[in-house]
């Protein structure tokens, strides 16, 4: 099957955890006497010595999961929990690993296929020299020797799909994400296109990217944009009707191996564009920060604001283009209560086009939508 190996009869406890340990390792075959948490490894004096699924597990802490295991203990798969030798060796996930072993095979029903344990590994792992997955090929055997199939004396867990022809090796590198847009910092409006860039990269294949999106600074994330392939680099997503100021986007993304790479932007604003001096549902309006754009289309080089203050404070107004992107400060400074008329400059060089004016003070945020006309 294209693989090297090496074999050790009652091995000492070091050699089995050297081999496990080693990402060079990515098929491992035991038979020894022994169940679901433990099998028998030698003994000093009159004590038998076991290799424990807890050891196994420590032992694989700071480890990628082993590929693929064969346990040939008499009761090595009658348990797959959480303190089993199958958990242990594929770390409670059945992405990438398989592990296929003997069940009841002290058992009189499992007698016949016990019989027969050595050709069913014969067909079975011929089977897998053709490239068939661990899955197709233990149901494959199985139905050659239906007395290992009936009485599930040969037991099968972890990913269906997973062949180990053509050859797979222990990958302890994290596929490399970097997301580059939105970077953070940005305002993006309800209703607007937002397109998502990233970089990916590993040293063999990312399967699969993730994009999730939280509106708590990277807290918790409320929802899945979007799922796609390793070749992708691009997600377009329309902003939802959701006012926050710490929204992030998170790319996740996992390789062929199971490991797990990431990239989290800054935090980034979504509001509505359109909310302008009067909220209809703004029982309260009087007692928050206010702005009107007199002039919702403007021909000149400058457009009148309105801002109406709740109560005297710091006030900063900023253009921003369609893509969330501040471009300029046009005021930045201290407003008594009440109604101001405040001259806004347009931005050097700006376009006909759409462009965004938002005011900032500690008593809230308030944007409208102006479009220039040159």
């Amino acid at each position: 099957m294209g693989y090297s190996g090496s074999g050790e009869v009652w091995p000492l406890e070091q050699i089995i955890r050297n081999e496990i340990e080693s990402d060079t390792t990515s098929l491992l075959y035991e038979i020894s006497h022994g169940g679901s948490s433990s099998f028998l490894n030698g003994c000093t004096g009159e004590a038998w010595t076991r290799v424990e699924a807890s050891e196994v597990e420590a032992w694989l802490e700071d480890h990628t999961k082993m590929p693929f295991v064969f346990l040939a203990s008499c009761g090595a798969l009658c348990d797959t929990g959480r303190t089993s030798l199958s958990f242990a060796f594929h770390k409670g996930s059945n992405e990438s690993t398989t592990v296929v072993g003997y069940c009841h095979m002290d058992e009189q029903y499992c007698s016949d296929c016990w019989t027969y344990s050595l050709d069913w590994q014969n067909a079975f792992f011929g089977f897998l020299a053709s490239g068939m997955s661990v899955k197709d090929a233990v149901d494959a055997t199985n139905a050659i020797y239906p007395m290992c199939g009936y009485y599930e004396c040969m037991r099968f867990v972890g990913d269906e799909n997973f062949a180990i022809v053509p050859v797979v090796r222990r990958d302890p590198w994290e596929p490399r994400i970097k997301l580059k847009a939105p970077a953070g910092g940005e305002v993006v409006f309800w209703g607007d296109t937002l397109r998502i860039v990233w970089e990916a990269s590993d040293n063999g294949s990312i399967q699969a990217l993730t994009v999730v999106f939280s509106i708590d600074g990277g807290m918790s994330f409320c929802d899945t944009l979007g799922r796609t392939s390793g070749e992708d680099s691009l997600l377009v997503w329309i902003v939802p009707q959701i006012e926050t100021d710490e929204a992030r986007i998170k790319i996740v993304a996992l390789d062929g191996a199971g490991n797990q790479g990431s990239d989290m932007s800054g935090d980034f604003t979504l509001e509505n564009g359109f909310a302008g001096l009067y909220d209809a549902c703004d029982c309260n309006s009087s007692q928050r920060l206010r702005l009107e754009a007199l002039h919702l289309t403007s021909y000149d080089d400058w457009i009148p604001v309105r801002v109406s203050m709740p109560k005297s404070g710091h006030v900063s107004l900023d253009f921003y283009d369609v893509t969330g992107r501040k471009i300029s400060r046009v005021f930045d400074g201290f407003l008594s209560y009440g109604v101001h008329i405040i001259r806004c400059n347009w931005p050097k060089d700006a376009k006909s086009g759409v462009l965004f004016l938002r005011a900032t003070s500690t008593d809230g945020r308030r944007t409208v939508k102006i479009i220039k006309v040159n």
